[in-house]
């Protein structure tokens, strides 16, 4: 026989029935019941929101040129004039990293004869930033020496482990005052805790990306400047507690 009750203190919904209960606490809230084998199994999360420290952005300059020689060296010219920037701008220079360099062909698109027709040249740097007040400086700069291709920005924090950990402890706390809650509604005790899993670990970055046609302009556009927002990070644990009820 089902019994249905419903919380609205608590906007809960309790199903207990003789195999499985699933209860809904919130949005993100499951807590299983299982009746026959004497037991209370609790999933619960918690999420940990932090404001982001660390700052990966990716400058890159692209050429086009009949020569790969020429083309190489077009982009190499355009980056080592942004990594002159970022120098003026005292951005340290273990903080500036090249991430790729590629070459290639390109060929002739027209008729059955395959046959290359120039090359394009691909240079990028990573510049990792924890002053935030230097983000729309070093983009501006870096378009202002040529740069084509602005993307793959990537928001982290630091102690992203410590903040995992306290949200671990925020789930496991709520997932016993669950299991209080779902004992009382069933007409059992908690006895023993049987088992404790961790059973979710997810990360949720804030990301911004540039796509290459958007940052690519005319040398007379007007340029109205960068404007990048940190946004926030979660960091999101889920934990399973089974107990023995009596």
């Amino acid at each position: 026989m089902k019994v249905l009750i419903r919380m609205m203190a608590g906007a809960v919904v309790v199903l207990i029935c003789a195999a499985i209960c699933t209860v809904a606490w919130g949005e993100d809230m499951v807590v299983y019941y299982y009746a026959q084998t004497g037991q209370l199994e609790v999933r619960a999360q918690a999420i940990r929101t932090v404001a982001p420290d660390t700052v990966d952005i990716t400058i890159g300059a692209t050429a086009e040129n009949a020569s790969e020689r020429e083309a190489l060296s077009e982009a190499n010219e355009v980056i080592a004039n942004v990594i002159a920037s970022l120098k003026e701008l005292d951005v340290p220079e273990n903080q500036i990293r090249t991430s790729q360099l590629n070459v290639w062909p390109r060929y002739n698109t027209f008729g059955s004869a395959r046959r290359i027709v120039g090359y394009t040249a691909s240079v990028s740097l990573t510049v990792t930033l924890k002053d935030f007040g230097m983000i729309n400086t070093v983009i501006d700069a870096s378009v202002a020496h040529g740069t084509n291709s602005i993307g793959g920005m990537q928001f982290s924090f630091s102690e992203e482990e410590l903040a995992y950990r306290e949200a671990l402890t925020d789930a496991i706390t709520v997932a016993r005052v669950k299991a209080e809650a779902m004992a009382a509604a069933a007409g059992v005790e908690l006895g023993t805790l049987l088992m404790l899993r961790e059973s979710g670990y997810n990360t949720y970055y804030h990301r911004n990306s540039f796509v290459q046609a958007e940052m690519s302009m005319s040398m007379d556009a007007e340029y109205a400047g960068s404007q990048v927002m940190s946004g926030e990070i979660q960091i999101q644990a889920a934990v399973d507690l089974t107990y023995e009820t009596r």
